[in-house]
């Protein structure tokens, strides 16, 4: 999308009927545990290394997508097995009602008391629930991750056969077709009045870029 058909805060919002999102949650410490994950390794307590800046659950609730969502919308949002009652929160904060949930199965992972070899694309929906004829997708999905937090091409065809355009991903990292994106990593189509509010209050530093998104 080009810079005249961006969406500037404070102007009107472009709706969308799907909306998906990787939150970059903080992950805390680990315990004493096992990494699987080839050439990877840490220490008791360790804080959890992820290659990307965090934000907290409150920031992330606080998040003003509301405006984006048509009357009737899918919310489409990644999280892991630490962070499940986290994704609860947004969910509700969001203004969705949580219906079901897609684990992908990976062959390695990390983990203080299990190896986390799973990650979980929860579905939540507002308004009228209509789902296209991918609604009958097994809820086990397998794949092999080919950079940290990198997730599966497939989920975005997976997501497409089940729910509805406009498409928006929020915190994207790769550039899909038909999908608009907002993140730090990648151009951005919108910005997002929540954050905007938070950075001008100096409560988030992070992604400086968008500063440059208008």
């Amino acid at each position: 999308m080009n810079d005249s058909n961006k969406l500037i805060f404070g102007e009107e919002f472009k709706k969308y009927k799907t909306i998906l999102a990787d939150p970059p949650w903080e992950m805390g410490k680990f315990g004493k545990g096992k990494d699987m994950r080839k050439g990877r390794k840490y220490h008791t307590c360790d804080t959890i290394h992820v290659e990307y800046e965090t934000m907290t659950v409150q920031q992330i609730c606080d998040l003003e997508i509301q405006n984006l969502c048509d009357t009737d919308c899918h919310l489409w949002i990644w999280t892991t097995n630490k962070t499940l009652r986290d994704t609860f929160a947004v969910i509700d904060a969001w203004g969705f009602k949580y219906l079901n949930t897609i684990t992908y199965n990976k062959p390695a992972g990390v983990g203080a008391w299990f190896v986390n070899t799973t990650q979980h694309l929860m579905f939540a929906y507002k308004g009228k629930l209509k789902m296209g004829s991918g609604r009958y997708a097994r809820t086990t999905q397998n794949y092999i991750p080919s950079k940290h937090s990198k997730k599966p091409i497939s989920s975005y065809k997976l997501i497409e056969s089940i729910s509805f355009p406009n498409y928006l991903e929020l915190f994207a990292r790769i550039k899909m077709p038909l999908w608009d994106t907002w993140g730090n990593e990648i151009d951005c189509d919108i910005n997002l009045n929540g954050f905007e509010k938070a950075k001008a209050r100096g409560q988030i530093n992070l992604w400086t870029n968008l500063d440059n998104a208008d």
